[in-house]
């Protein structure tokens, strides 16, 4: 009867674990899902923040500079529309950092609220050089992208398949923004001279007509709020706990750091790799009962209250005698303690157990703990005395040479790197964490390196392409196309249309029949063929066939972009370990935030070379134009020959 029940129970038992795993694998999908959404989002609002100015920039450009012309204002807005990248390049390395340290969430959280103000602030400028600064302003604060390629990646915990599928869809979000941005902005900017005939534009003509510019940049907050809410309500921290700091130590850590680096000489800020690098010490002088030595706080540098610490100003409870056991246990799983926990006062206990709630921020490198010795190169002050104890026997110096090293070394998991030393009556105990890797770390590895020139170099032809385009469109007709915003706009949203419906397809697609390395060096060649054959625009009349097959073409090169960006993506992310990718992921929009920045700036020189200065006889500037700019993109594919194929990426 009983081996019947069983034999019963089994199947039972066996269904309910499938219907367990089954619940786990679609709350961990459904997370993902979630968890992507908020990245889109995020993604394309600064996509679409970043492209909406190229089609107004021109004209921008001719209502706050009187004095320029058509053919003349091209330098202008190249500077115009680089701005918001020349701020990014300039803290993108101290945003991948930061992501490393606070999380990527946070990150995320920073850049739209900026992206919210900036844009406000933005549509109403009255200057040039207000617009520039505010553009300016708001790339310092946008680190989204960063934080947005790292936790694609992170967010698949290891499955390549849905690692793949993430990153396809968020750097759709780049080609979303960059193609339905500029139809947005063509089409709202200046409403009452493109839109006479709307009455809801002339019942507020005063304020359009005094800031023609500010209506695309108020759908832009409008976006940067709704993906702010998204961002809060769904996206899932990727940084594991152990290795992130609190948001709420975020202004403490910088007064610290600010103040530290001013009383640095130069040998030492050379030394100081990392922005926000923690740094604990607790000093107890055991002559005093346990009390805290207020000399040695200022002759360390190192002050007991430092940012991993709070206050102690209220009363100890027994929630912190609690905590403070949990901390001696954490000491006696390296078979010691230090005497000073054995005497410290109450108050400093409180202040040491607060800081072992906010873990260092760099991660788990050294699965060791390391004994400084003292000047004299022995750990004990003589050979007699102990000096260290685990509540239920002394180490004896002798026990400790033969014993507790290999014991130390042998540990599996310990939560930090400790640093003990001896000096007279002061026990120093030091929690530090390593600092992130440097630049020159990140690019000691060829394969990681190729990775990061690459996009560079795609990034700079691509926004030269990009800004070189409407340049060309609005120039008077022989040099260039001579259509208006609204009809640049179109082309944006026709182009926009391919490649919703391709992208995604084409994408899935190369990946799977050609792996990452064969669809990278295809996407980056076959997104700036197309463009050689732009200038054939200029010998069609009709005005639909011009735009439709400007847009075909537009929509094409965008497709084989997002191939390219989506593998330059996925193979960068998988040359680093998880504890330094947000960093490498910072230094890959440094040089990419430099290349945009100065791709809208040489496209506007070249522009202005080849269609104002009159070197060019009419119809010969565009074919010129865009044989320089193919010569920019082809550079991209060049560089993709040197990344050699491996078994991971097929």
């Amino acid at each position: 009867m009983s081996s019947s029940k069983v034999a019963a129970s089994t199947p039972n038992g066996d269904g309910r674990r499938r219907s367990s795993m089954l619940s786990t694998m679609e709350q961990s999908l459904h997370s993902h899902f979630m968890s992507t959404l908020g990245l889109c989002s995020s993604m394309f609002t600064t996509f679409f923040i970043l492209m909406s100015v190229f089609p107004y920039s021109g004209y921008m450009v001719l209502q706050l500079i009187p004095s320029t012309s058509k053919e003349t204002a091209g330098v202008y807005a190249g500077f115009l529309s680089s701005s918001f990248m020349v701020g990014r390049g300039c803290s993108s390395y101290f945003w991948g950092q930061f992501a490393d340290i606070y999380g990527r969430k946070i990150v995320l959280v920073i850049a739209l609220v900026t992206c919210f103000i900036g844009s406000l602030v933005f549509g109403f400028s009255t200057s040039y050089a207000m617009a520039v600064t505010v553009r300016v302003l708001m790339g310092l604060g946008n680190g989204s992208f960063i934080a947005a390629r790292t936790a694609s990646s992170e967010l698949a915990k290891g499955n390549k398949t849905l690692e793949a599928k993430g990153v396809g869809v968020l750097m759709s979000m780049v080609g979303y923004g960059m193609l339905i941005a500029p139809a947005v902005g063509g089409f709202l900017s200046e409403p009452l001279q493109q839109h006479p005939d709307n009455a809801w534009f002339q019942k507020y003509a005063g304020i359009f007509g005094r800031f023609p510019f500010l209506l695309p940049n108020l759908v832009a907050s409008i976006l940067a709020a709704l993906s702010l809410f998204i961002v809060l309500l769904c996206v899932e921290e990727t940084l594991p706990q152990p290795q992130r700091r609190s948001w709420l130590l975020i202004g403490n850590d910088f007064v610290r750091w600010v103040r530290k680096w001013c009383c640095m000489n130069r040998k030492q800020r050379r030394e100081n790799r990392s922005l926000f690098k923690p740094a604990t010490s607790i000093y107890v002088d055991e002559s005093h009962d346990g009390k805290f030595n207020e000399e040695f706080e200022n002759e360390f540098d190192l002050p007991r209250r430092s940012s991993e610490f709070v206050d102690a100003e209220e009363g100890w409870d027994d929630e912190f005698e609690e905590e403070w056991e949990e901390a001696e246990e954490i000491l006696d799983s390296l078979e010691f303690v230090v005497a000073a926990t054995m005497v410290a006062s109450r108050e400093d206990r409180r202040s040491f157990v607060k800081a072992l709630h906010h873990e260092p921020a760099a991660p788990i490198l050294e699965n060791q703990a390391r004994l400084a010795s003292t000047s004299s190169g022995e750990l004990f002050s003589n050979e007699n005395t102990p000096l260290f104890s685990n509540r239920h026997k002394w180490v004896s110096a002798e026990d400790g040479k033969n014993d507790l090293a290999p014991v130390l070394q042998s540990l599996p998991v310990p939560k930090y790197r400790s640093t003990l030393k001896k000096s007279s009556t002061i026990t120093d105990v030091s929690f530090q964490s390593k600092a992130g890797p440097t630049v020159r770390e990140v690019m000691s590895k060829p394969r990681t390196r190729a990775f990061l020139i690459s996009s560079w170099l795609y990034s700079f032809a691509s926004v030269a392409q990009s800004e070189a385009f409407p340049l060309f469109a609005m120039a008077h007709p022989g040099q260039g196309l001579g259509l208006g915003e609204s009809s640049i706009g179109m082309v944006g949203t026709i182009s926009g249309l391919i490649y919703c419906i391709g992208q995604y397809f084409t994408f899935s697609m190369m990946m799977n029949r050609f792996g990452l390395v064969r669809s990278l060096r295809y996407g980056a060649l076959f997104a700036n063929l197309p463009i050689i054959v732009i200038p054939l625009s200029l010998y069609v009349r009709s005005g639909w066939t011009q735009i439709v097959f400007l847009s075909f073409l537009s929509g094409i090169s965008m497709i084989f972009g997002s191939v390219y960006l989506g593998c330059n993506t996925i193979g960068a992310n998988r040359t680093v370990d998880a504890t330094s990718r947000a960093t490498m992921n910072g230094l890959s929009s440094l040089g990419t935030s430099i290349g945009r920045g100065a791709g809208p700036i040489v496209a506007g020189f070249v522009v202005t070379g080849c269609m104002a200065s009159g070197f060019f006889p009419p119809y010969y500037g565009g074919w010129v134009l865009y044989i320089i700019l193919l010569a920019m993109g082809m550079l991209a594919y060049w560089s993709t020959l040197s990344i050699s194929e491996t078994e991971d990426d097929n």
